[in-house]
């Protein structure tokens, strides 16, 4: 994601916040770093700190899923790439389904030419339908990597995987305070308030459940060590808010 396109995303998330609040600045906000934004609120200049939920989920020895995400999506553009230049196999749709980890950047190459070779292989095989393989030690970075492999005939032939979905987190069962913790270390331009806002993004490691209401929130402890007056959680549907001045949290 560049530069340019984070902070719209950013500045949306930072409407969302305003209009739960009911709150419209005095001015344009400010978009900088440390904190993201700078607003004029009722006379006073409030910083405003982004950033999106991370899980930490761990899916294999030390990897965090969040990282897994990251190199199947450098390797899914690899993989795309490659696919759209290969007259024989371009229409093939595969679903790489890994056991844990992804292959890391140095084996992409590799690992694209043995799926390639294998539906070359299994090419007569194929149909509309899904067709479900189990790949052997013929082909060895398949079957150190892939539980299962999934192909069909597809005119639109795609790369996808199971990092488009697995265990989605409850709030207070994750790591906000950790998260909370992490952007408190941060140096920040003065302003009278500091905000902070963990929104979702568009991994499944960067997503939460729906909430039924702050009760879920409740287990949330520890946010008062921080140097923030106000966090905000935003869920898909939701938007919460932590204050310090009432140590407590309520839904917008």
């Amino acid at each position: 994601m560049t530069r340019n396109i984070k902070k719209e995303d950013e500045r949306r998330v930072l409407e969302r916040v305003l209009a739960a609040l009911g709150e419209t600045p005095a001015s344009e906000p400010q978009a900088g770093e440390a904190p993201d934004f700078i607003l004029q609120l009722r006379g006073q200049s409030v910083g405003v700190e982004m950033t999106t939920y991370s899980s930490e989920e761990v899916i294999e020895g030390k990897v965090k899923r969040r990282a897994a995400e990251s190199e199947w999506e450098s390797l899914r553009a690899a993989a795309q790439h490659f696919w759209n230049q290969q007259t024989d196999v371009r229409a093939i749709s595969v679903g790489v389904m890994f056991k844990g980890l992804v292959p890391h950047h140095g084996e992409h190459q590799g690992f694209v030419q043995e799926v390639a070779t294998f539906v070359r292989q299994h090419f007569n095989e194929l149909k509309p339908e899904q067709t479900d393989f189990f790949p052997s030690s013929s082909s060895p970075l398949m079957h150190r990597y892939l539980e299962r492999l999934f192909l069909r005939t597809d005119s639109h032939g795609e790369w996808y995987s199971n990092f488009l979905g697995g265990y989605v987190a409850r709030p207070n069962d994750n790591n906000i305070p950790d998260n909370v913790e992490a952007k408190s270390k941060k140096k920040f331009r003065p302003t009278n308030e500091l905000w902070l806002v963990i929104h979702c993004g568009t991994r499944m490691s960067e997503t939460m459940l729906e909430l039924d209401g702050v009760e879920d929130f409740r287990s949330i402890v520890g946010l008062d060590r921080s140097k923030f007056d106000r966090i905000f959680v935003l869920t898909y549907m939701g938007t919460y808010e932590w204050a310090r001045t009432t140590g407590d949290w309520r839904q917008l």
